[in-house]
């Protein structure tokens, strides 16, 4: 057998120029655990994983909302629409509504589709 040359070296290790078995190794067992949970996840019935919260999430202004409370339970019970989103006193976001005054810690409000519009009243004949 020949020994290899540089070209089929290069081929061989790849465009970076040098061998990384070790991370390739690392990457493989970070997949092959991915995997395992999954599987333990399934056969126990688990529930599958869900992603955290996006403290702000991307609420803006003209948005609707649901407020909640430190132990994340609704306090509204029809939308709040959001007028403004401003800085506090204590750097964090407030969103602002008219529903209510003052602000409410934007990290504490849950986006919500907008309520359903409300049909006028059918005409009533006035005497």
């Amino acid at each position: 057998m020949r020994p290899l040359r540089n070209q089929e070296r290069r081929a061989e290790i790849g465009d970076q120029g040098v061998r990384r078995p070790c991370a390739d190794l690392a990457q493989k067992g970070e997949e092959m655990a991915e995997h395992a949970f999954e599987r333990f996840r399934r056969l126990r019935g688990l529930p599958a994983p869900t992603k955290a919260r996006d403290p702000h999430q991307a609420l803006h202004a003209g948005d609707w909302c649901y407020l909640l409370s430190k132990d994340d339970v609704q306090q509204n019970a029809e939308p709040y629409f959001i007028s403004a989103v401003e800085p506090g006193s204590d750097g964090q976001q407030y969103a602002r509504f008219y529903e209510i005054d003052g602000g409410w810690l934007l990290s504490r409000c849950e986006k919500t589709a907008p309520p359903a519009p409300v049909s006028p009243p059918d005409a009533v004949e006035e005497c």
